[in-house]
């Protein structure tokens, strides 16, 4: 193990990796920035149409997708399935060790559950427990047992909302939003695991499943925003900071009990939670504003590209400087520095545009940047358009040094999920093991040599056909599409696809 940890250290010190210890990597990306200081990262995976398979360990198929992405605590994985469920598998082998799912009923207040159709919610949780147990168990989810969990999760959302209308969930966003209820994905401070939902539940279990607090949140359509909301929660200390709808709010991590919130209106939902110290203080990006983690106060940096910029990628911290990506292609790189009274003082370092050939054209699905996040590495900035387009920035020079279409799946812009909505490069670039990962939505990952000529040297496919089941999707059997970001760890990679995670390595 010494041997191990020296060989990372050492590699990480070369490749200009930010190595951090096992407790900050706590969520989304890992610590955040999606490099992983993991030496032995699988390099050549694939699964063809016959089913046969070459370093895939394990797959476990889940009734429903999700963009969050999986959780590594220990020898355990933590994962999300729409609408509400959070599920503790064993990272070795994909056993289900437990499932929850927590539903609007956990948000029903002590007097309300007083109604006389309380005993009714109570009774269809039981049931609800029961086919989850047996769906998470089987080794390919049956059909009927899906539909049994679709009929008995819509009774629990009549039923609470028949109890109080401030318990309706808002709409169905799987459908009707790029997101769904499980975008944000889950963390943990190593004896908990957090988790936000779109659908007005917050929430905290142990590493065990054992419920420790839920607390509400006011959710609706229209507070949603065209896309819902993406963001992962943070734990900074004491405190779980997380975004939901217009607010950026901190609670007490052991208790829930609101610190402070910080309102904010029409602005992006989607860049998860960072988080960072300067002159002894902590501080969180949220909603492209700078806060004191203690009260919320925002630090006063009027930058007119950053107030106005669209920020769906969530930004990535290296040391004192912040690299901010804009949905139309623009790259914004921030540093900051703490003076001896304790002010922190932040300024733009470099903004870079990307050429389009037609300016009018900027915000164009075809050219935009909108989800990927980038990879910084030794002043290169690895940023990926949803197209699959390339640009690398050098920041020292302040210039494009690289830009290219990667040669991706030629689909990724005929995906049949969600009626072909849900399209593109949606998943952030990875660095493991020395090479960048990039993945499309179609199965197939291109192993790159980073630098400022970046080199494909490998190429991956999953070939897996599924066919949703959904009584208002309009999906048919397509090749499953892979939203969220792959983890590492061990030598293996884990990621969640549209209905299978995928455990890669050597066996």
């Amino acid at each position: 193990m010494k041997t191990k940890a020296l060989t990372t250290l050492v590699l990480s010190l070369l490749l200009g990796v930010p190595v951090a210890s096992a407790a900050e990597f706590n969520g989304w990306r890992g610590n955040g920035t999606g490099q992983f200081t993991e030496p032995d990262a699988p390099m050549a995976w694939a699964k063809g149409a016959d089913g046969k398979t070459s370093q895939v360990i394990w797959q476990k198929k889940l009734p429903h997708y999700s963009w969050a992405s999986p959780l590594l605590v220990g020898d355990r994985m933590y994962v999300r399935s729409e609408p509400y469920d959070l599920i503790c598998l064993e990272a070795k082998t994909g056993k289900l060790i437990w499932v929850r799912s927590h539903g609007p009923n956990e948000i029903v207040s002590t007097e309300d559950r007083k109604n006389p159709l309380w005993p009714q919610v109570v009774e269809t949780v039981a049931k609800l427990d029961a086919v989850n147990k047996s769906i998470y168990e089987s080794p390919d989810v049956p059909q009927p047992l899906v539909e049994q969990k679709y009929e008995l999760q819509k009774q629990l959302s009549q039923l609470t909302a028949h109890i109080d209308r401030r318990y309706k969930l808002a709409p169905e966003m799987w459908r009707s939003k790029w997101s769904g209820y499980t975008g944000g994905t889950p963390c943990t401070d190593g004896r908990n695991i957090y988790f936000t939902s779109s659908m007005g539940v917050i929430g905290c279990y142990d590493l065990d499943g054992n419920r420790k607090w839920m607390i509400p949140e006011q959710v609706d359509s229209n507070r949603m925003g065209e896309h819902g909301c993406g963001s992962s929660p943070l734990v900074v200390g004491d405190r779980l900071i997380y975004c939901v709808a217009d607010d950026v709010v901190a609670v007490n991590k052991e208790t829930g009990v609101e610190l402070w919130r910080q309102s904010f209106k029409n602005a992006d939902s989607f860049p998860s939670i960072l988080s960072f110290e300067s002159g002894g203080k902590q501080y969180v990006l949220g909603k492209r504003r700078f806060m004191h983690v203690e009260d919320g106060a925002i630090v006063d940096f009027n930058d007119d590209h950053m107030l106005s910029m669209s920020m769906i990628g969530t930004p990535v911290i290296v040391g004192n400087h912040m690299y901010l990506p804009d949905s139309a292609g623009r790259l914004m790189w921030v540093k900051w520095e703490s003076d001896p009274a304790g002010q922190l003082h932040i300024q733009r370092e470099g903004l870079v545009e990307f050429p389009i050939p037609d300016e009018s054209k900027r915000w164009d699905n075809g050219v935009n940047f909108w989800v990927p996040s980038p990879i910084v590495l030794n002043g290169l900035v690895y940023c990926l358009s949803n197209q699959g387009r390339m640009v690398v920035v050098d920041t020292t020079q302040k210039k494009i040094v690289f830009d290219k279409t990667l040669d991706l799946n030629p689909d990724i812009y005929k995906s049949s999920m969600h009626g072909g909505y849900i399209v593109g490069v949606c998943s952030s670039p990875t660095l493991a093991g020395g090479h960048l990962y990039v993945m499309d939505n179609m199965g197939t990952t291109l192993l790159m040599e980073p630098g400022p000529e970046p080199k494909v040297i490998a190429r991956n496919h999953i070939e897996q056909t599924v066919a949703p089941w959904d009584p208002k999707h309009w999906d048919k059997p397509h090749q499953e599409t892979s939203l969220s970001s792959p983890i590492f760890n061990g030598g293996r990679m884990y990621y969640r696809a549209e209905l299978y995670i995928y455990c890669i390595g050597a066996n």
